[in-house]
């Protein structure tokens, strides 16, 4: 699906949403709970702040050649990705 939404436990509400191109593979949280990032199938990375109206910022497809599998924020400053072409990638935010 090409929508990630964030909904909240204790009113089980949607609380915000944000579409995407493609179809989104992967997601995890920041350590901080502020942002969230996310893999899609056409070899982006996408960072968003749900807090925010901002939209994703949208990095790649040029480092990934085909749909990534896998992301997760190694600190506040890098993110690393994988991806079905068989590459590991890490990216600053």
């Amino acid at each position: 699906y090409n929508t990630v939404q964030v909904w909240s436990l204790n009113t089980q509400n949607q609380l915000n949403e944000v579409r995407t191109d493609s179809y989104v593979n992967s997601v995890a949280f920041s350590d901080d709970g502020l942002r969230i990032v996310f893999g899609c199938a056409d070899g982006t990375v996408q960072v968003w702040s749900p807090n925010t109206s901002e939209l994703p910022r949208k990095m790649g497809p040029e480092r990934h050649t085909k749909g990534i599998l896998s992301v997760k924020f190694l600190d506040e400053r890098r993110i690393v990705s994988g991806s079905l072409d068989g590459t590991v990638r890490t990216w600053s935010v």
